[in-house]
Order: structure tokens, then C-alpha cells, then sequence
């Protein structure tokens, strides 16, 4: 029977998410709760321009008809990096957990990463890493039909469609011409009309162009590469490749161009304490110096806090009622108040 409620209450302290020590296993047994230090992860973010461009039907007649040169021949995606920031956020460290006894409040992230002792988290963006955005992606339909005029759509051949549309283009051109001179034979009865008319002319034209010519459509999109440093120094070690054609990609890619991190840890000589020396640990975070590099060209070049190359430290048993502020990132203490 005893045997039965030994089982019976290490279930329930389970499901509650808390954790009982064997040697604690008895009748008087206080329960324990979990929380974790943070491990410092990196969050390298690229921030890129991506150029959707659509080729026109009458890209072969642009420069025939119109005098246009760099018309898009074909379908295509260009990218292009504008810029790579580097962040630092905190996740659970598997060799930094510990229980503890209950606590007036023990606050945690979804993590299971310690924010609180005693008191609410302090509230912070420091550490917030932006989400992808999205992109809108640019389909044939773009080119308006609308660009289509009777003529061009009765004509024999994709030339007479473009011819057409060259002359209507040219026709537009010259009305504009009129209207800004005053030589049209009904002028506009006011400034605002006027106005409203030069629009319009532009927007016809910009829709026959887009035949001859296509469209592009540009977006800006930061994408996400995340790194753990480890307890060692790290030199030109290649994380990913940014191309031209599909962003960015993995190592094996040899499409784009390689990028490089380097990590020079600062150590923390302060010795650590061992695991059992307490209830109420923290972490005292060391430095480190981080480049980043896109072939020859640094991009990155910053000092930063981690744990991992820090020291592990013990608060004393009188701190148990105390108010501690932790680092999400680094586990440091933030404040602590007696």
C-alpha cells in the first residue's frame, strides 16, 4: 500500500509539472519546481530585397517599336542582401536545470527559462527576434488585360498586336503633350481635372509599357539564421551562402556566396560552483567578439554577452524571500531586492 502512494504522488507531481527528488520521496516531502538558465543563442538576421520580375508578351518588340533595350526577356527572381544585423535571445540550457521549493512565484518563459524570483518579469523588446515577413508573390494575371486594346486583340499576329500597342503608346504620349501646352480642342474645365486626366494618361501608358517592358515587384524579407556558440572559439566557420537567384541557402549551395562567423570568447574566470551547491543559481555571462563576414566584405562585427563561456553561481539560502530579475538571455541577475 505504501508503495502504491509513493507511485501515486511522484504521478502527481509530475503532471504538475513539478519535479520530486528520491531522497525527498516521504510522507513530509515539499514539493519541488523546475527552472532552467539560458544558453545564449545567436539570431543572425538577413534583411533582403527580393525583385519579382514578370516578362511582357512584346519583350521580342520593344526595342523595334518603342526603343527600349533592357526589356525582361524572361521570368525571374533577383535577390539581393541590404543588410545582416546579429541579436542575441536565451533558450534552456539541458545542463542548467535545477528544482527548487516552492517559491511565492516562480515566473518562467515557455521555455522553462527563469525570469523571476519573487516578483514579475521585467518587460523588455531587447531580445525580440522579428518573424519573416511575408511576400506576395507576382502571378502572369499582373499583366492587366486591360492593356489589351480591340485592335491589338483582333489583330493576325503577335507584331501587329505590338505595333498596335506601340502606337497607342505614342498616342497617349502626344495627348499629353497637347494637354500640358493647352493645344487640346477641349481643354479641361479646371486645375483638378486636369489632374485627374494626366493619371489617367499615365496609367494607360504604364499598363501598355508593362507588355513591351513586364513588371517588377519588390519586397523586403529578413529571414532568420539562428547559431549556438559553443565553449570554444570559432574561426571562419561557414553558416550559410546568400544567392542571387534563391536567397538564402545552405552551405552545400554552391549557387551563392559563402558567410562566415567568428567567435573570440572572453572568458569568465570567476570558478563555477557545483550543481548541488544550492537551490537559487544565476549566471555570471562572459564576453565574446562576433564578425561576420559575406566572402571579404565584414558585415558584422560586434561584442556580445553568452553564457556558455560565463560561470555558474550559487545566491545563499537567506535569499530565498529575496526579489531576483533575471537575464532571459544570459541568466544573469538583473536586480536583486532583500
Amino acid at each position: 500500500m505504501r508503495k502504491f502512494v509513493v507511485v501515486a504522488l511522484s504521478m502527481m507531481a509530475m503532471m504538475s509539472g513539478m519535479v520530486v527528488s528520491a531522497a525527498d520521496r516521504s510522507k513530509n516531502a515539499e514539493p519541488r519546481l523546475t527552472y532552467s538558465l539560458p544558453r545564449t543563442v545567436l539570431s543572425i538576421e538577413v534583411e533582403m530585397e527580393r525583385v519579382t520580375v514578370k516578362a511582357g508578351p512584346y519583350y521580342r518588340y520593344a526595342e523595334r517599336y518603342l526603343n527600349v533595350k533592357d526589356a525582361a526577356s524572361e521570368d525571374a527572381v533577383i535577390w539581393k542582401v541590404k543588410g545582416i544585423r546579429l541579436r542575441t535571445k536565451g533558450e534552456a540550457d539541458p545542463e542548467k536545470t535545477f528544482n527548487v521549493r516552492s517559491a511565492k512565484q516562480l515566473t518562467k518563459n515557455k521555455k522553462g527559462v527563469i525570469l523571476g524570483w519573487n516578483c514579475a518579469p521585467q518587460t523588455s523588446n531587447a531580445n525580440v527576434v522579428k518573424e519573416p515577413k511575408k511576400f506576395i508573390a507576382i502571378e502572369s494575371s499582373d499583366i492587366n488585360p486591360k492593356a489589351y486594346s480591340e485592335d491589338q486583340l483582333m489583330a493576325n499576329s503577335v507584331s501587329q498586336m505590338a505595333q498596335s500597342a506601340a502606337k497607342e503608346i505614342y498616342r497617349i504620349r502626344d495627348s499629353r503633350v497637347s494637354l500640358a501646352t493647352g493645344d487640346m480642342l477641349h481643354m479641361p474645365a479646371d486645375g483638378r481635372s486636369m489632374e485627374l486626366m494626366f493619371e489617367e494618361m499615365d496609367k494607360a501608358e504604364s499598363r501598355l509599357m508593362s507588355l513591351f517592358v513586364g513588371k517588377k515587384h519588390k519586397d523586403t524579407i529578413v529571414k532568420t539564421f539562428e547559431y549556438v556558440p559553443s565553449k570554444k572559439d570559432v574561426k571562419n566557420e561557414m553558416i550559410f551562402r546568400l544567392s542571387t537567384a534563391n536567397g538564402l541557402v545552405g552551405k552545400d549551395d554552391l549557387s551563392g556566396q559563402p558567410v562566415y562567423i567568428s567567435i573570440k570568447l572572453e572568458r569568465n574566470e570567476k570558478p563555477s560552483v557545483k550543481k548541488d551547491a544550492g537551490e537559487l543559481f544565476y549566471n555570471e555571462p562572459g564576453r565574446a567578439h562576433v564578425t561576420i563576414d559575406v566572402e571579404e566584405s565584414r558585415v558584422v562585427d560586434e561584442d556580445v554577452s553568452i553564457a556558455q563561456n560565463g560561470s555558474l553561481q550559487a545566491l545563499p539560502s537567506s535569499f530565498v524571500n529575496a526579489k531576483l530579475q533575471y537575464d532571459a538571455t544570459t541568466g544573469a541577475l538583473i536586480s536583486v531586492e532583500k
